[in-house]
């Protein structure tokens, strides 16, 4: 198959996994009028060029075309003689109807029905399946889910306008993995000595003001002095083995005595603090979806967006490709909320920001006050935010 016809729409994966799928040699991109269809048509020649990268997709360097009809919303018929058009050129053309407006989608079957060459197909995500339309058999592909799972968070966030160059991420091994593993036992086991161990760690790493220092010498200080641990917490033990083991603590010869093992900047104090206080749970989160391969797919930790002048967003906890709803997910970790509503709002507005319209949130919550819960569990239904607390996160995540 030489020649894939799709419609641009911003449902980017229905665009993208067709050409993975198919491997065409050209991708004709019909598109409306308005500027942000042409974004997205040249979001997904960005994504496949970046797809290009992996092995599985190193021979795929199709030409891309893109035909706009100059019209707002077209109409069934101008969209069916543009689609009409490029088949006369290319009568052998697989045409993929699932993007544009439904008049364009109607335009484009109409178009591909009076052709007996051609193969029509619908890309169902939510179903994880290419659908033939008509009489003609659609050409030989991988299965759906494969290909979902191929995908990895570059050529996904690159489709919807950031190229790898745009952010970064914390990398997740497996030491620092267990940190989060370790951390969640932990909890579980003690909850009381944990959470009061980490308001030691607050206060001990942000006295001033509930900021970490930013002077040299303050900053030295905290990296000689032990780790506050209070009465009872010999049951941290493998917690604080596992940040040892992952080389931000050194365990001293006096039990159950640790101190920094980091260099005495900003950056590394504080990355060891919140580790320490709430970033075990990102961890654990990320940890829980590295081993969920039959349903996420490239899990990045610590997301950070570099082009802030034009996407003002700050570091997102925990993101990957969602293989069973083919979305890019977004997930916020918090150990407790102080204001459910605003961070809800705020995570709806990243959610928008990384993967427009239909990527996926959830927020995962280790524990909340009995009078937020029914505050959280309504707003979250209303703007769309998976909301996943305590026992829950083992069963959801996975």
């Amino acid at each position: 198959m030489k020649t894939l016809i799709h419609l641009v729409s911003e449902q980017t994966m229905q665009n993208l996994l067709p050409i993975l799928a198919f491997r065409p040699t050209r991708v004709v991109q019909i598109r409306s009028r308005p500027t942000r269809f042409h974004t997205a048509a040249n979001n997904l020649r960005i994504a496949v060029a970046e797809a290009s990268q992996l092995p599985s997709y190193h021979d795929l360097h199709p030409e891309f075309i893109e035909e706009t009809i100059n019209e707002d919303s077209p109409s069934v018929e101008h969209a069916r003689a543009v689609v009409t058009r490029h088949l006369e050129a290319n009568p052998n053309a697989l045409v993929n109807i699932t993007g544009g407006t439904k008049l364009m989608s109607i335009g484009a079957y109409l178009a591909a029905e009076v052709s007996r060459q051609c193969a029509r197909l619908y890309c169902d995500t939510s179903g994880q399946q290419f659908v033939p339309l008509g009489p003609a058999e659609l050409p030989d592909r991988p299965p759906f889910k494969e290909l979902a799972a191929s995908l990895t968070l570059s050529v996904v966030m690159a489709a919807h306008g950031l190229r790898p160059g745009d952010w970064t991420s914390e990398a997740t091994t497996p030491e620092l993995l267990q940190i989060g593993r370790a951390g969640m036992e932990c909890y579980r086991k003690a909850r009381d000595v944990f959470n009061h161990f980490r308001e030691q760690v607050r206060t001990h790493f942000r006295a001033a003001k509930n900021r970490i220092p930013e002077s040299r010498a303050q900053l030295e200080k905290l990296c000689q002095q032990p780790i506050p641990i209070p009465i009872g917490g010999e049951v941290l033990k493998d917690f604080l083995d596992a940040v040892a083991a992952a080389g931000l603590l050194k365990q001293e010869k006096e039990e159950h005595c640790y101190r920094p093992a980091v260099r005495a900047s900003k950056d590394e104090v504080e990355r060891l603090a919140n580790i320490l206080d709430g970033s075990w749970l990102e961890l654990y989160v990320a940890s829980l979806l590295h081993e969920g391969a039959q349903r996420w797919a490239d899990p990045h930790w610590s997301v950070r967006i570099r082009k802030l002048d034009t996407i003002p967003i700050g570091e997102t906890d925990v993101v990957a490709f969602d293989i069973l709803k083919c979305a890019l997910h977004i997930i916020s970790c918090k150990t407790r909320v102080q204001g459910p509503l605003e961070t809800l709002e705020a995570l709806t507005q990243r959610r928008r920001d990384l993967g427009g319209l239909y990527a996926k949130a959830t927020l995962v919550l280790l524990e909340s006050r009995k009078d937020q819960a029914a505050q959280l569990t309504n707003w979250s239904r209303f703007l769309d935010i998976q909301l996943v607390t305590g026992e829950q996160i083992d069963e959801l995540l996975r």
